[in-house]
């Protein structure tokens, strides 16, 4: 009933999110790198990446207030730190575009992707320390979306 309502009042309800905004990040910097072969392959790795790091974000209090612009930029940005393949220049380039698109500061965008790798870190300790533990498939939610995962 409430679709046909809003189908009704032709309201769009959709949200925008960090999703939204990887591809067209991805776009412009695929323009700023040189045409080489690698290109493709490059910015399918940096996409899988950045996804990876969003959905991380998702269930994270520390981004709520955060806009989704800027979550993809710093997604994009970690990627980038953590893939390594590129020198410091042409780095610092990317940042400085990624900034420049999300309509925020260099340092805003720095500070946003530490807070991405911060939580990535403690993820990955908190993942391992539950390996060590074992009973992590006892311990598993039935549904595909596990909530206990979600801090707040």
């Amino acid at each position: 009933m409430e679709r046909v309502v809003l189908a009704t009042l032709r309201w769009d309800v959709a949200a925008v999110t960090p999703q939204d905004f990887i591809p067209h990040f991805l776009r412009t910097l695929g323009e700023l790198k040189d045409g080489d072969a690698d290109t493709g392959d490059f910015l399918a790795t940096l996409r899988r990446h950045s996804d990876t790091l969003v959905a991380l974000c998702v269930c994270d209090s520390r981004f709520l207030g955060t806009p989704p612009s800027l979550v993809a930029a710093a997604a994009l940005n970690s990627a980038l730190r953590g893939l390594k393949a590129k020198s410091a220049g042409e780095q610092s380039i990317m940042t400085s575009a990624l900034a420049t698109l999300c309509q925020t500061d260099v340092a805003v965008l720095q500070c946003c992707t530490e807070l991405i790798e911060g939580a990535l870190r403690e993820r990955l300790r908190n993942g391992a320390q539950e390996e060590k533990d074992g009973d992590i498939e006892d311990e598993r939610a039935s549904t595909p979306t596990d909530l206990r995962e979600i801090d707040f």
